[in-house]
C-alpha cells in the first residue's frame, strides 16, 4: 500500500543566507551572467511541508476521541493513525432502527443544552479492542495481526450478536457518559475473539493495551457530559442517579423490543484505520 510521505524542507545553505544578507545588487535573470561574469543561479523554491495529521486521515483532536471503551494511552502525535476493532451494525436492521427510537427519546430528555448531548461516532459497532494509535508503515502490521488472530480463535465463518438490554457507561476520563445497547447472545463468541486479539497485538511491536477482562460488550449511540447539567455543587451520586434514570427509562419503553429484535449476522470483522476500513473475514 502506498503511503504519502513527509516532505522536510532543508534549511537553507550558508551560501544562499550570504546572498540573501550581502546588501543591494543588480536583478540578474536566470541563464544571464551578471557584471563579474558569473552565471545567475535560477533561485530554488522551498518545497511546502505537508501536515502529517492529514497523512492520518483526521486531525489530532479528532484522533483524541473518549469512548466507552476508553482511549488510546499515548497522546496522538503527528503521523499517528488512530486505529480499533469492530463488529459493524448494519443499517437496515432492526436493531439500527430500534436504536435511533432511542436516540430521540434522549433529545426529548435533553431538552436543555447544558446536557450537551451528542450522537456517537458512525457507524454504529461493537468495540473488539481499545483504541490503538500506530504510525503509517504499521498499518499492514495490525490488519495482519487481527487476521492471524481471528484464524486462531476460530469463532466459525460467522456469528450471531443479540441484544439485551439499555445501559450507561463512563468514558475512559469519567467527563462523558455513553448510553448503548448491551450484547446478549454472542458474548461468548466475542470474547473468544478478544482474547485471541490480545494474544497476537501483545506478542507484535504495536504495544496495543489488552481489552477488559470481563467487557461488556455494547455499540455505543450517544454521550453527553457526566454532569448532565446537575449543579456543580451536587455530588457524583446524585449525578449517577440522573444517569441511571435515563436509562431506565430506555430500558422501560423500549427494552422489550430490543429484546424481540433478531440476532445480527457478523461474518466479517473491521479493522479502522484513520478514516479506511479493511475488513477481515471470519
Amino acid at each position: 500500500m502506498s503511503t504519502k510521505r513527509s516532505l522536510v524542507p532543508y534549511a537553507e545553505s550558508e551560501s544562499d543566507k550570504e546572498s540573501d544578507t550581502a546588501g543591494p545588487s543588480t536583478t540578474v535573470k536566470s541563464g544571464e551572467r551578471d557584471r563579474d561574469g558569473v552565471k545567475a543561479k535560477k533561485k530554488r523554491k522551498r518545497l511546502p511541508a505537508f501536515d502529517d495529521a492529514e497523512d492520518a486521515g483526521t486531525s489530532k483532536e479528532q484522533r483524541q476521541v473518549h469512548t466507552s471503551t476508553g482511549v488510546a494511552s499515548t497522546e496522538p502525535l503527528k503521523g499517528d493513525w488512530l486505529c480499533y476493532v469492530f463488529v459493524p451494525i448494519p443499517d437496515g436492521c432492526e436493531v439500527f432502527a430500534l436504536i435511533k427510537k432511542a436516540r430521540k427519546l434522549l433529545e426529548t430528555t435533553f431538552h436543555e443544552p447544558s446536557g450537551d448531548l451528542r450522537s456517537a461516532d458512525e457507524p454504529l459497532h461493537v468495540s473488539l479492542s481499545r483504541p490503538i494509535l500506530i504510525r503509517a508503515h504499521e498499518r499492514d502490521t495490525l490488519v495482519d495481526v487481527v487476521r492471524t488472530a481471528l484464524s486462531h480463535s476460530q469463532p466459525g465463518p460467522s456469528l450471531d450478536v443479540a441484544f439485551a438490554r439499555f445501559a450507561h457507561f463512563p468514558s475512559h476520563d469519567a467527563k462523558r457518559t455513553f448510553w448503548a445497547v448491551e450484547v446478549g447472545q454472542g458474548w461468548r463468541e466475542l470474547k473468544t475473539v478478544t482474547d485471541a486479539l490480545d494474544k497476537g497485538l501483545g506478542a507484535s511491536a504495536l504495544k496495543a493495551r489488552p481489552y477488559h477482562a470481563q467487557p461488556r460488550f455494547h455499540a455505543s449511540f450517544a454521550s453527553a457530559r457526566a454532569s448532565l447539567g446537575v449543579a456543580p455543587e451536587s455530588d457524583e451520586r446524585e449525578c449517577e442517579n440522573k444517569r441511571q434514570q435515563i436509562t431506565d427509562r430506555l430500558e422501560a419503553e423500549l427494552s422489550v423490543k430490543l429484546r424481540h429484535c433478531p440476532p445480527i449476522r457478523i461474518g466479517s470483522v473491521g479493522v479502522a484505520l484513520g478514516k479506511e476500513v479493511q475488513w477481515v473475514k471470519l
